[in-house]
């Protein structure tokens, strides 16, 4: 299709969602502290919060990315509050992911544009990725959009194959840094420092090597080896039968 098209790699998009833990999660780090021997509060305090902004974050094969959008629940977000989408749960709603569509990815991706070239978008495939309204208006815009199969996005999403990695390492830290200043991450800040740590995995590099290992562009078939598709090896040490 992109020969048949003639579609360049700044025509070419990837959308992903990228959650964002207030606590920074409650997995742990590998950051060591060190105590005087005569210190008894040795301990780190760290916000468990698990509340839930969302990131909408798109990129292309040339490397660039675009502004990232926001969906977070009610409450005070700072300064950024006139650029986000406010949902129920933080999660994107089958009219958030449309509004993204119509007033972020279609303008911004046009100004990306050099040729007359339909532009591709690919997805996870959510149901909120794929509505009805937003493939009508993809079609009246000459947008194809493609869905990842399933279980394959560990393979074939440019974000999550060297992007999204990197940008939750760099998260991480932050709110660790955080909690040493007693000043754990917030609704209100957690744009603020999403915005900061973004830029370790956003850069054209590193978007476009993500796309190189994904196998979409330069175009690559043979990204997925016969050990993908062998069957699970079997590491039980107990036999588990079915009831006769």
């Amino acid at each position: 299709m992109v020969k048949r098209y003639n579609i360049p790699p700044e025509h070419q998009w990837g959308m992903d969602e990228k959650g964002i833990e207030g606590g920074g999660s409650r997995s742990s780090t590998p950051q060591k502290h060190f105590f005087g021997l005569l210190e008894k509060l040795c301990y780190k305090l760290k916000s468990d919060s698990l509340e839930l902004t969302t990131a909408i974050e798109c990129l292309n094969a040339k490397g660039a990315a675009m502004k990232p959008s926001f969906v977070h629940q009610k409450g005070d977000v700072g300064k950024w509050w006139e650029d986000d989408h406010i949902g129920d749960n933080g999660w994107v709603s089958d009219d958030i992911c449309k509004q993204w569509f119509k007033k972020v990815f279609i303008p911004e991706a046009n100004n990306y544009r050099v040729s007359d070239a339909p532009i591709v978008l690919l997805v996870d495939g959510h149901g909120s990725h794929i509505s009805t309204s937003i493939r009508q208006i993809g079609f009246k815009k000459r947008i194809f959009i493609f869905c990842h199969p399933p279980k394959t996005t560990h393979k074939t999403q440019p974000l999550d194959v060297g992007v999204f990695n990197r940008v939750q390492a760099e998260w991480k830290k932050i709110c660790e840094r955080s909690a040493g200043v007693e000043s754990s991450v917030s609704k209100a800040t957690t744009i603020e420092n999403y915005m900061a740590t973004r830029q370790a995995g956003m850069q054209p590099d590193i978007i476009i090597d993500a796309w190189r290992r994904t196998g979409h562009y330069p175009c690559n078939t043979d990204i997925f080896t016969d050990m993908d598709y062998a069957p699970s090896k079997i590491t039980s040490t107990i036999t588990h039968l079915p009831p006769s």
